[in-house]
């Protein structure tokens, strides 16, 4: 079950240190926590209007202050499979 959290702030998830806070945020760490987070989007009334962001190693990315109205989910999935 993935645990939601609101008004998270956002500098420790950029190099940059940088940014305001996420509206609401997540860790998701197994394909199962991926779905879970799309169709919790979809279904939670309170997340509706908020798009969905996924959030890799924040290297890449400059995020302004303020609270950024999204549903951040912070990938930490591990590994990969390959898929013939």
């Amino acid at each position: 079950m993935l645990n939601i959290l609101e008004y998270v702030d956002i500098k420790g998830y950029s190099t940059f240190n940088t940014g305001g806070k996420f509206r609401y945020f997540t860790i998701i760490s197994s394909l199962e926590d991926l779905i879970s987070l799309y169709v919790l989007g979809q279904n939670d009334e309170r997340l509706k209007d908020a798009p969905i962001f996924i959030l890799g190693g924040g290297s890449n990315v400059v995020f302004s202050d303020g609270v950024i109205n999204v549903l951040a989910g912070k990938n930490e999935i591990k590994g990969f499979e390959i898929i013939n």
